[in-house]
């Protein structure tokens, strides 16, 4: 299908060896964008005219066009902070023309990836204001956050694509892991030392406080505040806009997605975005929604249930037992230990189809799901018996104080 030229190259194009390659006034077009992204023309050589070249007046339009579209994010962009600095900031964005030509390509070749960033933008300067961050740090959260997949031009199409349904092997997975670094290369090679810090950000959008992140696996004091909001975000705005069988995922619903791998993220920055998205957040009472978010709770209740198996497993194992009861409590333990290998709620396969269905990725099946919660519900009684045991407490607890105490 042909792509509908917007704009057209205002100069003679040069390829890597000096020679012409397209001139002036040539559309726009695959030809150009292909030589351009395989490295076959020199990128500060292209320049844009007519509706389709970026400035801030376009995103800004852009942008407040998703919001119009969107319940939960009229109510995020109708803070405060947002009302006074939003249009300030957004007019101080000052790209190089090579950097803008990227911006001008992702909204004409993929215009989910550019909805994302632009979507990304925002909310990663919302969530920099109210943090408090001053004006150079919030300004860069804008600007980071915005180009953060630029890299993402540069990979195949098929690991490039939207479609949840694409499984990536390995080497389509090490391609699209190396958008951040070609991302941050992109901005290198500008030779702008003000965007510097910005490829730094880019680089390490997809970083983790733990460590668990890429391309460099960098943790704590070396993962920099305005990156840690950035990638938070990068992860928030693939949830919410990711397309699904029953309409748009809201933000009620990230947060519970969020939650299942809340480790990766710094708490301050993760724990004011949910506040945000909380008073955002409109309820929905649709069936499909409904399981869907059941999902989401039995994710997080998994992982609940696998921290207190290591911990009580560490009890039992390591310290003193009450005196009297320590070869019954470590029977007990293993019993419980073995019915919970053998239910198979904690595999896994089974969490990986939680998730999925949890991220509209997967079909649901209430029967299943009302079997794993009876199951985890069953497991929790038990090592609350445990727990209680280990710390000399009363030995009966009842099935309704177990289930007033479970999570919502």
């Amino acid at each position: 299908m042909a792509m509908k030229q917007k704009f057209k190259l205002a100069k003679d194009c040069q390829s890597a060896a000096g020679e012409r390659a397209f001139a002036s006034g040539q559309a726009f077009d695959k030809d150009v964008i292909t030589a351009w992204a395989t490295g076959q023309l020199d990128t500060s050589t292209l320049h844009l005219e007519g509706d389709g070249a970026i400035n801030p007046s376009v995103l800004r339009n852009e942008l407040e066009a998703l919001i119009e579209k969107s319940p939960d994010f009229q109510k995020l962009h109708a803070h405060p902070l947002m009302q006074k600095d939003f249009g300030a900031i957004v007019n101080r964005t000052q790209l190089p023309p090579e950097v803008l030509l990227h911006l001008a390509v992702m909204r004409t070749m993929n215009r989910h990836l550019f909805e994302k960033s632009l979507v990304g933008a925002w909310l990663s300067l919302l969530l920099a204001m109210v943090l408090e961050f001053d004006r150079k740090d919030t300004d860069l959260a804008w600007r980071a956050a915005l180009l953060r997949d630029l890299g993402m031009l540069y990979a195949d199409p098929e690991v490039a694509s939207q479609d949840s349904k694409v499984r990536l092997d390995s080497v389509m997975r090490a391609e699209m892991q190396q958008h951040s670094q070609t991302g941050a290369e992109v901005l290198e090679r500008t030779g702008r030392s003000e965007l510097a810090p910005v490829a730094e950000i880019v680089l390490a959008h997809h970083e983790r406080v733990d460590g668990s992140g890429y391309p460099r696996g960098i943790h704590g004091l070396d993962f920099l505040p305005v990156a840690r909001i950035v990638a938070l975000v990068d992860v928030v705005v693939a949830i919410r806009l990711r397309p699904t069988s029953f309409g748009d995922i809201q933000l009620a619903d990230v947060i519970y997605v969020l939650l299942m791998d809340r480790s990766g993220f710094d708490s301050s920055i993760f724990d004011r975005f949910l506040a945000l998205a909380r008073g955002a957040a409109s309820e929905i009472e649709d069936e499909d929604h409904t399981v869907f978010r059941r999902a989401q709770q039995l994710h997080v209740r998994s992982q609940l249930l696998q921290e207190r198996v290591y911990e009580i497993d560490e009890k039992l194992r390591s310290r003193t037992l009450p005196k009297g009861s320590a070869a019954d409590l470590r029977e007990r333990g293993r019993r419980t230990f073995d019915i919970l290998n053998r239910s198979g709620i904690l595999d896994k396969e089974v969490q990986w189809w939680l998730k999925k269905v949890a991220s509209g990725r997967d079909q649901s099946d209430a029967e299943t799901m009302k079997e794993i919660e009876l199951q985890q519900l069953e497991i929790a009684r038990q090592l609350d018996r445990i727990e209680i045991d280990l710390s000399n407490g009363p030995d009966v607890l009842s099935f309704s104080d177990v289930a007033n105490r479970r999570p919502t």
